[in-house]
Formats: structure tokens, sequence, C-alpha cells
């Protein structure tokens, strides 16, 4: 069990599906559950549409019972770890996300602005 720590990424197999989750079997004979609500961060009505009997995937690791040497496991965690791809941004692509970051930030003065000249009217 020290290769499974909380934080660690590991490939296992998924040995069987319930509506909860998945079972999923590690090396050493130890046994997880993939639950339904660590498949993705969008609701799952079937986690059928998202792994499948026999498949390998990386899940990271949750938590561990001691007692019971089965391991919670997650695979939205992995999916968050991977690097987001960067886009060469055109000089006029680039200069428009600026423009909407420059409104993202400067919107809460605006509203404030804007109301306090809608309280001074109707007085």
């Amino acid at each position: 069990m020290q290769k499974y720590y909380p934080g660690a990424v590991v490939k296992g197999t998924v040995v069987s599906i319930k509506p909860y989750g998945a079972f999923i079997s590690l090396e050493d004979n130890v046994n997880g559950l993939l639950h339904i609500s660590e498949i993705t961060d969008s609701f799952v009505s079937d986690v059928n549409k998202y792994v499948k009997v026999g498949q390998s995937i990386d899940l990271k690791v949750l938590d561990i019972d001691d007692e019971t040497n089965h391991v919670k496991l997650s695979l939205k965690a992995v999916k968050r770890n991977k690097p987001r791809k960067r886009y060469n941004l055109s000089e006029e692509h680039f200069n428009a996300y600026n423009e909407f970051r420059i409104l993202k930030e400067q919107l809460p003065r605006f509203i404030k602005e804007a109301s306090e000249r809608i309280k001074n009217t109707t007085k």
C-alpha cells in the first residue's frame, strides 16, 4: 500500500460498473471505488458513458481506508492536472482578449457608478 497515498496518480482497470460508480482493480490486489461524483465536473446520468469494464484508466487517489485497503479514486482530478492547450493568438485576437479582460476588471466600477447616477436622478 506504500505506493497508494492521497494525491498519487495510479493506473487501474475497471472491473464492474454500478449506478453509483465503478469498481477499480489496482496492482497488489488493491481495490478502489471511482464514485459517480468523481468522474467529471458535469452531471453524470450513466457511468457507462464514461468508463467501460476492462478499460485501463489513470486515476488520482483521494483517500485510503487502512482497515479494508479500499482506495477512493477520482478521474476528474487527473483531468484537471493535465496542462491546458495553449493557443497562439493572432494580434487581433490578443487585442480582443485584452479588451474583454479590461472590461471584466472594470465592470464592478461601471455598475457602481451607474447605480449612483440612478440614485441621484431619482431623488
